[in-house]
């Protein structure tokens, strides 16, 4: 046989080989990412109507999302990319975040973009099959926010979803877009701080423990109503390992949900300029030595208060 013809058919002996014998590399994590799973999303986007704010102005409503899952599957939706626009400051928006109704359920996230581009992140918000579901972007103002500042959030694009499922359309539902504007006004509202004490006794088994202290504390520009509180557990224990909570002046919680405890005054909780009020978080501790607590007020926006002024609040 010819060497060259030799040659040849040793090649494309190899070259066979290869093309056959070889397995294909696995898929990259970010392959893995992009392929999509059953079920598919309609997205309806309302921006909340504009009005006048005050620096320092909290839970301000932004955008009202809601979410239509085909009947072939459940919906898991994990993040969504919005925009801050209009003319003002990205920085005076201290965070937003989303709501499934009076619940938080992301973390308040910081504009660190000029174009006023956040991601935010939902964990793991599920829209069932063949349902709906409504969830509001919230933000909080600083109090040195800019006066005549312009502000509003958009969501415009499919891709700004990642559900791991197709999003068939995005579809905003608005007036003029002047309409939806946020426009930051000189009136000065007065603060609630927190701080926070040490327990007075360990934390054991048992009903009524006292498992954290703090005072709240206003400022003195303004008297304020506090409907609710929210309070998150940095320690391990969750839902029914702590039950039966509450703090002074509010109603019962059953239990923690998740690693979290939205606490409703009843009658609201009346702060008077200057005043401070101690607060003594008490629950049935239901957990073995293992499971820790250890209670924050996360946000201030986690505060629910009202300002009260030119009426009296004497209750």
């Amino acid at each position: 046989m010819n060497p060259m013809t030799s040659t040849i058919l040793l090649a494309l002996f190899l070259h066979n080989f290869a093309v056959e014998g070889v397995l294909p590399p696995p898929p990259t994590y970010r392959e893995l990412r992009q392929i999509e799973q059953p079920g598919s999303l309609t997205i309806n986007v309302t921006p909340v109507v504009g009005g006048s704010l005050p620096p320092g102005a909290q839970r301000v409503p932004m955008l009202d999302i809601t979410f239509t899952a085909s009947c072939d599957a459940d919906v898991s939706v994990r993040e969504l990319t919005i925009q801050r626009k209009g003319m003002g400051d990205y920085r005076d928006i201290r965070a937003v975040y989303a709501m499934d109704g009076l619940r938080r359920i992301s973390r308040a996230h910081e504009l660190q973009r000029r174009d006023g581009i956040v991601t935010i992140r939902l964990g793991s918000f599920m829209v069932s099959a063949c349902r709906t579901e409504a969830i509001t972007i919230m933000a909080d103002f600083e109090s040195n926010a800019n006066i005549a500042g312009e502000h509003r959030f958009v969501l415009e694009n499919p891709s700004d979803v990642n559900s791991g499922s197709p999003v068939k359309v995005i579809r905003t539902l608005a007036e003029r877009e002047r309409a939806d504007l946020k426009t930051i006004v000189p009136n000065q509202i007065g603060k609630i701080s927190v701080t926070y004490l040490s327990l007075l006794r360990r934390v054991t088994y048992g009903s009524r423990q006292q498992v954290m202290r703090f005072v709240l504390e206003a400022d003195g520009i303004d008297d304020h109503l506090v409907h609710a509180i929210t309070l998150k557990n940095e320690g391990t224990a969750r839902d029914l390992d702590l039950q039966n909570i509450f703090l002074p002046g509010t109603k019962v919680a059953p239990s923690l949900d998740g690693d979290q405890v939205r606490l409703e005054f009843d009658p609201p909780l009346i702060m008077r300029k200057s005043q401070e009020r101690l607060m003594t978080l008490r629950g049935s501790v239901r957990a073995s030595r293992r499971k820790t607590l250890k209670f924050i007020i996360e946000e201030p926006s986690d505060i629910e208060a009202e300002v009260v002024r030119g009426r009296d609040v004497s209750g």
